[in-house]
């Protein structure tokens, strides 16, 4: 019992070194802030690594949508050119029917001016006819009035005669007109008709082109912004 009392009161007299406890907590304190710092490497390793696939992912992206850029711009391009070339399409069937319009409207004045002169003639020939009537009614009056005594009865039937005939050219001269007038009508109606139809042909065609150009147009719209 002497002895652990002795060794007991040895232990408590044992100078404490101080520097070596600061040494050991200053080793401590390192080891610590060398694990923080490999565990802050790690954490920047990794951020560098992200940091590395997002730029990475940034410049595939910056490709596509340059890339996405020039086919846009190409497309747009295409349809510009499509554009310009229905346009163009358009004035030169637009030329076209002002053109076959001109050609109708000539040929039906021409139509009307042949007309007219064939009017003007049948009613020349007509006064013509009249005058010869006329002078033959003229010269039959005189020779009448030579022989009115003993040929009173043959005047008077042969003015019966020549009034009959005057009326049937008359009427016969009517007919023809109306019948000419009614024909050079019905041509040109005709004509007019035939005309029209081929203009609204004309024009059902192009509007069908325009339309199947727009919906391709649209279409390739479509799909430029689906892309």
């Amino acid at each position: 019992m002497s002895t652990k009392k002795k060794s007991k009161k040895k232990s408590k007299n044992v100078p404490v070194d101080e520097e070596e406890v600061e040494r050991l907590r200053l080793i401590a304190q390192a080891i610590e802030f060398k694990k923080s710092i490999i565990k802050a490497e790690g954490h920047i390793a990794q951020f560098k690594d992200r940091l590395k696939r997002v730029k990475f992912a940034w410049e595939i992206g910056k490709q596509k949508c340059f890339d996405k850029k020039i086919e846009l711009a190409n497309k747009q391009s295409h349809i510009k050119q499509l554009k310009d070339d229905h346009q163009n399409d358009l004035d030169l069937y637009k030329q076209k029917i002002k053109h076959c319009l001109y050609e109708n409207q000539q040929h039906l004045s021409l139509q009307a001016r042949e007309i007219e002169g064939g009017l003007e003639k049948l009613q020349a020939d007509c006064l013509s006819q009249d005058e010869e009537l006329k002078q033959d009614i003229n010269e039959l009056r005189l020779h009448l009035k030579e022989k009115e005594l003993s040929h009173s009865v043959f005047i008077q039937n042969l003015k019966r005669e020549h009034s009959t005939n005057l009326s049937q050219v008359k009427k016969e001269y009517l007919r023809k007109r109306t019948e000419l007038i009614a024909s050079c009508e019905n041509t040109l109606k005709i004509t007019k008709e035939k005309k029209e139809a081929a203009i609204r042909a004309q024009i059902i065609e192009l509007e069908k082109k325009k339309d199947n150009q727009i919906c391709r147009l649209m279409q390739s719209h479509l799909q430029v912004s689906e892309d």
